[in-house]
Order: structure tokens, then C-alpha cells, then sequence
């Protein structure tokens, strides 16, 4: 009789070691798929450079093939113009009225040939792109005061483009907004993934491929506001890597007086200054100009996003950047927060640089996802349904009295650190705590 115990505890302990060497090696399969996949998006970014550069030569070989040829070619001596004899005054017949019936139709101009008027010529009216990822398509963008006006570091608006907004105020993939959210391929950060500068505000924007995820959480820390859990599938989109600095903000000021990018349901003679802006009350928060923007509401996201080309990011696109593709309860992972990770519970008294925590980034690379400021998402403020399939690219109810702030603040305690934790707002309210950041759809 004693025997069949101990086999049976031979056989049990036998089963847990085989367990734990399939969850070891399913563990180290995972870390050899990430680091394949942080291969392939390098070697991605150097084909990108490749074929730039490639384009840059054949425009280079194309313009002296041009030159060559007008050097050979003989130069045509131009004729003495003919001298212009004048009738004398009798034999000067008066005018006839023109005719309409008998008038010859003026023939309409021809269009020019020029490639710029063919490139114009085939950009349909919306830009709808064809694959998912379209990242290949974006091209160089040239440095502010390089000659070229579609490119240069000005705001949108200088150049004559006019912001287009749907009859809902979301915007739309039109030729406009693609060409002021011209993003250039500076680097691939230590994650992996690849930043784009932006052309009119310079500010890093990390490219975010993408897929099938799930939001919310119900463990034993969950809110009710975060169940139940359900599947969404993303799109691939940017996410700013940093909040938006006050440095950035007071250079829309510039601009913001013409009300040209704000949206259709602001109350009209909304300011888009900052509250206690340059006051004592504001510099106790947000001293520093590369501290994050502070006092501004949900319209004043929205106009200064709509002046660079962007958007504010969905709340799912939002939490998918901070949580990553393993859900981590933190950005960083799952251990709690600290001094050296998040601005968080009062600890330092006031806001911190935009990016001066490193250790506190996201599996993407973004960073100040957890603590300094409360950030602005696009979504009204609704309760989380379960679906049967992922839901692609949701944007939260149409209307509502509150919109969704993420991340929690210099002020928030540990648990509003967390990837999942929804906190809503006013959108007209301001405060010490509340910033930004945009996002922008792939092209």
C-alpha cells in the first residue's frame, strides 16, 4: 500500500519538472523572438536609408545628364527683332465692335507637362493607403530653411493649407494633414523601434506597428471602470515620445490667436493660453521650458496637435504603447514605481523634464508614461463591453460629459500609474496636472 503513494509522487514530481522545462523554453523562445524582430526592424530602417539615398544619386545623375546636354548644344543666335511700321492717320480704320457670333473661340491652355503638375494630377482627393504598414513611403524631410516650402519647419497655415476636419471634428487622410505630418527616420532606439522627428515642432514621434491587443484588467487591483478585458485591433500609428514641453506649447501661442485649428465644438473666443501662464502660480508647477505643458485643457490639446499635422492618440492606442504587447501592469514592467522610474505622489513637488527618467520607458520607448502629467486622450469617458471579436481601431462613444485623461500626474499616487487605470475629466478643465501628447496615423 505505501508504494503507490511514492510512485505516484515520482510521477507527480516528474510532471512538474517537464512543466517547468516547457515553460523555460517557451520563455527563451519568446526572448529569440525579440530579438529577431528588433533585427528585422533595423535592417527595415537600413533599406529606408538605402533606397533614399538611391533616389538622392538619381537625381543627382538626372540634373548633370541635364546639364551635359545644354553645354552641347549649339546656342541659337536670336534674330534682330523687325521694325514696326506705322500707318499713317487716314489709312487707320476705326474698330468694329466684336461680335460674339462671329468671334473666334479662344483655344483653352494646354496643361504644362512639368512632373509637378503630373505628380498633382494623379494625388487622389482622399489618400486611403493600400497596406497597413506604409512606412516605406515616408520620405526625407528637409531641414527648416532648405528651400522647400512644403517641408519647412513653418506651421501649417503659412504655406496657405488649410486644416480639413470631418463634420465630427476627427480628421481625415487627405493630402493636407499628410504633408504637415511629415515625419523623418532619425534612429532606431534601444528597443527597437523607430523614431521619426517631426518637421514643424521637432519633436521624436516612435513608430508603433500595430496588431491585436487587450485592454483593460481585472485583477485584484482593477477599478470597475477597467473590466471587463476585452480584444481591439490597432492600425499602425505614431505616439510622441514625450509629452509636449511648454517650450513647444509657447511657440503655437505664436500662431493660436487666428483660431485656425481649433475644434468645431470649442466655445467661441476660447483662449488657448495656458492657465496662470508666466505667473508665479504656474513656474511653482512647471518651471523649467522643457518641463511639460500644464493648465491646458482638452480643446487646447486638440488645437496645438491640429497646428503640427497630429492628433490626440485614442485611449487604446494609448494604453497599448504603455502597456506593450505583454500587458505589463507598469510601463517599465510589473514591478512598483520609484524616484528613479515616475514622477508620482508628491514625491518631488512638481513636474520633471519631458524624458529625464529613462528607466521609466515603455517596452516602445515612450517615455513619462506613468506620473509627471495627467495626459489628454481623443475618447469620451464610457464603460469598456465585451465583444466577440476585436474591435478595430475604437474611439470610445460619440458623445459624452467627460474625456479620458491617462498616466496619472507628479501629484497621483501608485495605483494611477498603472497602464489600465482610466481617469476622466471635464474637457474645459485646467489644472497643475494636466498636459499632452499626439499621436498620428500612418500613412
Amino acid at each position: 500500500m505505501s508504494s503507490e503513494p511514492r510512485r505516484s509522487r515520482e510521477l507527480l514530481r516528474l510532471l512538474f519538472s517537464q512543466l517547468q522545462e516547457e515553460w523555460t523554453l517557451s520563455e527563451s523562445q519568446r526572448d529569440e523572438l525579440d530579438v529577431l524582430r528588433a533585427r528585422s526592424q533595423k535592417l527595415e530602417a537600413e533599406v529606408l536609408r538605402l533606397r533614399i539615398r538611391l533616389v538622392k544619386s538619381d537625381a543627382e545623375i538626372a540634373s548633370l545628364r541635364t546639364a551635359q546636354e545644354r553645354r552641347r548644344a549649339p546656342a541659337t543666335p536670336e534674330l534682330p527683332a523687325a521694325p514696326k511700321r506705322e500707318q499713317p492717320q487716314s489709312a487707320k480704320q476705326p474698330q468694329s465692335p466684336r461680335q460674339p457670333s462671329s468671334a473666334r473661340p479662344v483655344p483653352p491652355a494646354q496643361p504644362s507637362n512639368s512632373k509637378a503638375q503630373l505628380e498633382n494630377n494623379e494625388i487622389p482627393a482622399a489618400y486611403v493607403p493600400a497596406e497597413p504598414n506604409t512606412m516605406e513611403r515616408v520620405e526625407p524631410v528637409p531641414e527648416p530653411g532648405s528651400g522647400n516650402s512644403s517641408s519647412s519647419g513653418r506651421g501649417p497655415g503659412c504655406d496657405g493649407v488649410e486644416p480639413h476636419l470631418e463634420p465630427d471634428g476627427q480628421w481625415s487622410l487627405q493630402v493636407s494633414t499628410q504633408e504637415r505630418c511629415q515625419l523623418e527616420l532619425v534612429r532606431i532606439n534601444r528597443q527597437g523601434f523607430k523614431e521619426f522627428r517631426s518637421a514643424v515642432d521637432r519633436a521624436l514621434c516612435i513608430w508603433i506597428p500595430g496588431g491585436t491587443t487587450v485592454l483593460g484588467d481585472e485583477s485584484s487591483h482593477a477599478m470597475e471602470s477597467e473590466k471587463p478585458t476585452h480584444a481591439v485591433y490597432l492600425r499602425p500609428y505614431f505616439l510622441d515620445k514625450c509629452p509636449v514641453s511648454n517650450e513647444a506649447y509657447a511657440r503655437f501661442l505664436k500662431v493660436a490667436e487666428s483660431h485656425e485649428f481649433c475644434h468645431p465644438a470649442e466655445p467661441p473666443g476660447k483662449s488657448h493660453v495656458p492657465g496662470h501662464w508666466g505667473s508665479a502660480e504656474y513656474t511653482r508647477v512647471s518651471a523649467e521650458p522643457h518641463c511639460p505643458v500644464v493648465f491646458v485643457d482638452w480643446f487646447d490639446a486638440y488645437a496645438y496637435l491640429a497646428w503640427v499635422g497630429r492628433r490626440l492618440p485614442t485611449e487604446a492606442e494609448w494604453e497599448y504603447a504603455a502597456r506593450g504587447r505583454r500587458r505589463f501592469q507598469f510601463p517599465w514592467g510589473n514591478t512598483s514605481p520609484s524616484s528613479k522610474r515616475a514622477n508620482y505622489a508628491r514625491e518631488v513637488g512638481h513636474t520633471s523634464p519631458v524624458g529625464s527618467l529613462p528607466k521609466g520607458s515603455a517596452a516602445c520607448g515612450a517615455m513619462d508614461m506613468a506620473g509627471n502629467v495627467w495626459e489628454w486622450v481623443y475618447d469620451w469617458m464610457g464603460p469598456y463591453r465585451k465583444a466577440k471579436e476585436p474591435r478595430e481601431c475604437p474611439r470610445g462613444p460619440e458623445t459624452g460629459e467627460h474625456k479620458l485623461i491617462r498616466g496619472g500626474s507628479w501629484s497621483s499616487p501608485e495605483d494611477s500609474c498603472r497602464g489600465a487605470f482610466r481617469n476622466w475629466c471635464d474637457p474645459l478643465s485646467r489644472g497643475p496636472h494636466l498636459g499632452f501628447r499626439g499621436g498620428c496615423d500612418d500613412f
